[in-house]
């Protein structure tokens, strides 16, 4: 067996909207959900891989057998678009199903991994849920589940998304809900892997989120989250000044930010938990 568990990080979004994030001074999904995977384990090795574009060739079948987890992030596709760069990111979620190897997904992640398993993925009739995820609720099977173990039973944390999912696979469990969307959280095993995903973003710190809203401030302002370019920026200054100083109490009050959000170990407990529970044990199979 392999010292380090060895990861695939799918990169959902476009090359060019990864650019887009960097110039605003963000991450791209892919290297954002790096950081948060060596953040919960320094020791683990990652590669990336561009699943939306199609020049891009993504590992096949029996390459998978080199990997011990596969990780899915955030895009700005929407897993029901007929088109290419959603397509064979779908068709791919369908091998690593058949290889066995354990993934995790956030968002888009648990989105296309829903429709690969025969689910189904809508807009969601409330609209986008952005920035804070108030009040996400653990099911009574989510309680008893290994990926919330050390969660508390209610919490708040990052999103962004406007679409849902609305049928869970055969066999699936939901394990977490909120009042914005009744799929929070998921685990099911298809084929041969087993899959735990979230709706939110785990992964995302208070600066990524404030870089996030200045990118997207058109959404913001056609959703009527704020009333101005001005008022978002400086939305997004408190959130990257509560970042840097967590301790300004006035700030987090303001932004209505608890430490379910703040503290780095508790808002990530769901990846540090999927390596702890899934990928481990599925590289001890393989020694």
């Amino acid at each position: 067996m392999a010292d380090n568990p060895r990861i695939l990080l799918l990169e959902g979004n476009l090359q060019v909207n990864c650019e887009r994030a960097v110039a605003n001074g963000a991450l791209s999904a892919g290297d954002r959900y790096a950081l948060s995977l060596k953040l919960v384990y320094p020791e683990i090795e990652i590669e990336k891989f561009y699943g939306a574009e199609v020049d891009c060739a993504l590992p096949s079948g029996d390459e998978l057998a080199g990997y011990d987890g596969v990780v899915i992030g955030g895009s700005g596709l929407h897993a029901y678009h007929n088109e290419p760069a959603v397509t064979r990111q779908i068709d791919f979620v369908k091998t690593v199903f058949a290889s066995g190897v354990p993934i995790l997904g956030s968002c888009w992640g648990m989105q296309i991994s829903v429709l690969a398993a025969g689910g189904a993925v809508e807009p969601s009739p409330l609209g986008r849920e952005v920035g804070i995820a108030r009040k996400v609720v653990l099911t009574e099977e989510g309680q008893q589940h290994p990926l919330f173990t050390g969660k508390a039973k209610v919490f708040d944390t990052p999103c962004i998304h406007l679409d849902e999912v609305t049928k869970i696979p055969e066999g699936a469990h939901v394990l977490a809900s909120n009042d914005h969307s009744r799929v929070q959280a998921l685990a099911f095993k298809y084929l041969k892997s087993d899959f735990w995903g979230v709706q939110y973003h785990p992964e995302f710190d208070l600066f990524h989120m404030a870089r996030l809203a200045v990118m997207y401030s058109d959404i913001m302002l056609e959703g009527g989250f704020h009333n101005s370019l001005d008022e978002i920026k400086v939305h997004a200054a408190m959130m990257e000044d509560l970042y840097n100083n967590p301790s300004r109490f006035d700030l987090a009050w303001k932004l209505g930010i608890d430490k379910d959000v703040l503290d780095d170990e508790i808002r990530t407990l769901e990846i540090s938990n999927w390596v702890e529970h899934l990928v481990l044990p599925y590289m001890a199979t393989k020694d």
